[in-house]
């Protein structure tokens, strides 16, 4: 899968001239205060279709203003980086999935706001950036989702993030939208097979599906569960 996740990286941490060679293709970037100048070499082949769509959509991601995206920066925490990961999400499954009927799943934005709050109060824990970033996932449910058989969630993620999920390292989960993500391809499994959380489920029920689906086990977690919704709710003065 072409994702020019190497060259957004590099991209975003530079803000400099790059090249990036495709099918004998050469693409310089130079960045000028807002502005994006490219320039073609020359090609002596027909330059892959799929790899100027998926680096043209890269480049429309970039903020050229210089601000720091903090849901791609490593152990970036708070309330307002959990937001900016949802906000993504939701424009990425509504942008993807809104007119097409056969799609049941969603995203379950109140849910992941809590749980991200739950598992490790937006990442302020110290053990969130190694086990699973701010959601917590654990190693297995992340190992999982990269073995679906949805290439084309993966092709989409790849075109709207620049990411190729299935090339991921659990490492790079301590970015708040990776984290998100892996809870976001699982979540989205669950809803397609009819194990998903029902739309305005009650505290209790999304609790126990928590402790069901990502923590698999019971009462030890529930107390917890009970305890930081009632802390996030007081916080945000619901």
């Amino acid at each position: 899968m072409v994702c020019s996740k190497e060259f957004y990286y590099k991209y975003t941490h530079t803000h400099t001239h790059i090249h990036t060679e495709g099918e004998n293709r050469v693409l310089t970037v130079k960045a000028t205060g807002n502005f994006l100048q490219l320039f073609f070499g020359e090609s002596t082949m027909t330059a892959a279709l799929a790899i100027w769509t998926s680096l043209f959509v890269c480049l429309i991601n970039i903020s050229l203003a210089g601000k720091i995206d903090l849901t791609l920066k490593m152990n970036a925490e708070g309330a307002e980086t959990v937001r900016s990961v949802l906000t993504k999400l939701e424009k990425f499954h509504f942008h993807n999935f809104f007119s097409t009927s056969t799609q049941k799943g969603q995203v379950n934005e109140q849910f992941m706001r809590e749980m991200a709050f739950v598992e490790s109060q937006d990442g302020e824990e110290a053990d969130a950036a190694m086990n699973g970033g701010i959601w917590k996932v654990d190693s297995h449910i992340f190992k999982t989702t990269q073995s679906f058989n949805y290439s084309i969630l993966y092709q989409q993620i790849c075109e709207a993030f620049c990411i190729d999920w299935q090339a991921v390292d659990y490492q790079e989960l301590a970015k708040p939208l990776y984290s998100g993500l892996a809870v976001y391809i699982y979540m989205y499994h669950l809803d397609n097979n009819g194990e998903g959380l029902p739309d305005g489920a009650l505290d209790r029920i999304k609790a126990e599906f928590w402790m069901r689906v990502f923590k698999r086990s019971h009462n030890q977690f529930y107390v917890r569960w009970t305890l930081y919704i009632s802390q996030l709710r007081r916080r945000e003065g619901e």
